[in-house]
């Protein structure tokens, strides 16, 4: 479990790489621009607060008069205190006297309220501007002459400021936006605001990748952005994004290489954790056939058996110790990997009676009884596989179950079945469907441990030499009713 989180932390720290990665770049691109972009920006707000000198307004059409105006393409009105009720208003390239309309009374309300404040430079508050959305405006408060100054959003005025400010060869695109717009703004693009025109509109303003985002008292309750041209921003996009891509492909050659050395570190634990079973099976499954073959030595030492009886004992102890030559060579056959299935023989109901013989003095040890209901019908499977999977059934229901055992063999169609049945108290669902993994074992009903010794390895060996050999296997049981478990080889 540790080594699964810890792999899912790596694995999000790659995904995570490129991403840190990208954002900071983008910071460092954009902390390199601000220096260049913070200077020219400056001299944007400069020109905003700047009061225009004037002299002799008579007409409103003097050269030094229109020359005044195309300096300064925000300014919109003018008045003098020496004649307070007289406003001059602009009209394109001149200054003409204010009517009655209602820019020329907003004016006026304007400059009392910056009079009366005592400031020689007063924005009007965002609820006296009439439509805010079009802009600020600024009233400035000289020692004759008082000027008022309106950024229209996506006026030709705004653009000729810029035009003015940065030079025939500009180094970025630069608007206005009200503060409290969010980043992800969903206004739609204006055309006014497109390329080649130095004005950008709000929604282009949006959070870009790379952009300068400046805040200042002179344009209270808005922030200047400034913004790469379209050619420049497609190529810090490209230069960032190579950066983004090498950081991208080295954290997925690490995240690969990590994936392949877990996964052959898996696959090495796997064959490992298969031979050590496949062993430690081999082992299990020789216990009963050394058993009998340590009783027969017994029997033969102490002389208990005649002459004929001792000779034929010897030479079942030589065909016994063929037998476990022959599983010894099965076993490290199947850790090698170069298993194969053994020599077909037929299975009679001699050969299996015969083997049942061989367990008789094992039943007779514990007790117990061992009854035969064998058919005359046979069958055909690998002879040294089979009984090596027989003994182990029997073997598990002498050891492991209870009552009488019934070695049992019944043709369904083209398949012999052969069933061991036993009368042991039997297994729950769970335990039933967990047989036959390496290492299940059977805990006592009310305490701690383990029914029976061993390690729960035969069933597992069990399963996998019927899946080599082709053979149908299946295990029934429940609670009181015994175990019953089925081989199922071809019939002949």
């Amino acid at each position: 479990m540790l080594l699964s989180l810890a792999i899912a932390a790596i694995c999000l720290g790659l995904v995570c790489v490129p991403l840190v990665w990208a954002a900071e770049q983008v910071s460092r691109v954009n902390a390199e621009l601000s220096p260049t972009y913070s200077h020219d920006l400056t001299r944007v707000e400069e020109h905003w607060v700047n009061l225009p000198r004037i002299t002799n307004l008579k007409q409103g059409d003097e050269p030094h008069i229109q020359e005044m105006l195309a300096s300064h393409p925000l300014l919109v009105a003018v008045l003098d205190r020496n004649f307070p009720e007289r406003l001059w208003v602009r009209k394109d390239h001149r200054l003409v006297p204010g009517t009655q309309e209602a820019d020329h009374s907003r004016y006026l309300q304007w400059i009392t309220q910056a009079v009366g404040g005592g400031n020689f430079r007063w924005m009007p508050p965002l609820p006296l501007n009439t439509d805010p959305t079009h802009g600020p405006a600024l009233v400035l408060l000289g020692e004759r002459w008082i000027v008022i100054k309106r950024w229209v959003v996506g006026s030709p005025e705004v653009e000729r400021m810029f035009r003015l400010i940065l030079g025939p060869n500009p180094g970025f695109r630069a608007g206005i936006r009200l503060t409290v717009t969010p980043p992800h703004s969903t206004e739609k693009p204006e055309p006014w605001g497109a390329e080649p025109n130095l004005q950008a509109d709000p929604a282009r303003l949006a959070a870009p990748w790379f952009a300068y985002n400046g805040t200042s008292p002179t344009l209270e309750g808005w922030d200047i952005v400034a913004i790469p041209f379209q050619k420049d921003s497609k190529a810090l996009y490209r230069q960032v994004l190579r950066q983004v891509w090498g950081g991208a492909a080295v954290a997925a050659t690490v995240g690969i290489c990590l994936g392949l050395g877990l996964w052959l570190r898996r696959r090495v634990r796997r064959r490992a954790l298969l031979d050590a079973d496949r062993l430690a099976s081999l082992t299990h499954s020789l216990k009963t056939p050394l058993a009998i073959l340590k009783f027969r030595c017994d029997s033969i030492r102490l002389g208990r058996l005649d002459r004929d009886q001792t000779d034929a004992e010897l030479i079942k102890v030589g065909e016994e110790v063929d037998h476990l030559t022959q599983v010894i060579q099965n076993g490290l056959e199947a850790i090698h990997g170069n298993s194969e299935a053994g020599p077909q023989g037929e299975v009679s109901q001699a050969w299996l009676a015969s083997l049942a013989d061989d367990l008789t003095p094992a039943f007779q040890a514990e007790n117990r009884q061992l009854r035969l209901e064998l058919a005359s019908n046979s069958g055909r499977a690998a002879l040294p596989s089979l009984r090596s999977a027989l003994l182990t059934l029997l073997e598990n229901a002498l050891y492991h179950g209870g009552g009488q055992v019934t070695f049992q063999t019944l043709r369904q169609r083209r398949r012999l079945q052969i069933r061991v049945q036993n009368e042991g108290p039997g297994l729950h669902a769970h335990q039933l469907e967990a047989l036959g993994k390496p290492f299940m074992r059977i805990r006592n009903q009310g305490g701690e441990g383990f029914e029976h010794e061993g390690q729960g390895l035969g069933l597992s060996l069990l399963i996998q030499v019927a899946q080599k050999e082709g053979w149908g296997l299946t295990f029934a049981s429940a609670p009181d009713a015994g175990f019953l478990a089925t081989i199922e080889i071809r019939a002949i």
